[in-house]
């Protein structure tokens, strides 16, 4: 049997980390004699996501934990659920000013907010916002 394996994972990028549990792979090495050492390139790779702490108000963790509840998620996930919501909504609401003050046409604002022309429109409806459209939009637009 060999002794003292050396497990050395190679994972070459920023941001990234590798994940898997090694140990299969020492039992298998060690118990049939193959190799001193292992090297495994590449197991499974994914992005690592940034920590965020923050300061919340008694009240606003007591109404988390009860929508957590509710909703059978634990309360990472919900708060995770609501701020991708709140950051959509809030791009939303830039294009939405862009668009009204003239500094980006229909077209470019739905591209900026990732949804159909045709949406964008109809959130504009919604919120009482005058569809402006020229020829020089047709244009701009026609171009891209």
């Amino acid at each position: 049997m060999v002794k003292n394996l050396d497990l050395r994972v190679l994972a070459i990028t920023r941001k990234m980390t590798v994940v898997g549990d090694f140990s299969c792979w020492k039992d298998a090495c060690v118990q049939h004699g193959l190799y001193n050492t292992v090297d495994i390139c590449c197991i499974t790779v994914v992005s690592l996501s940034e920590t965020i702490s923050l300061r919340l108000p008694r009240e606003t963790i007591k109404k988390l934990r009860e929508l957590a509840d509710k909703e059978g998620k634990d309360r990472s996930t919900l708060i995770r659920e609501i701020l991708e919501h709140g950051v959509k909504e809030k791009n939303l609401e830039h294009a939405v000013e862009l668009y009204r003050s003239g500094q980006i046409t229909g077209w470019r604002a739905a591209q900026l907010t990732g949804i159909s022309l045709w949406n964008f429109y109809k959130i504009l409806a919604e919120k009482g916002v005058l569809i402006q459209y020229s020829e020089h939009d047709l244009e701009e637009d026609l171009k891209t």
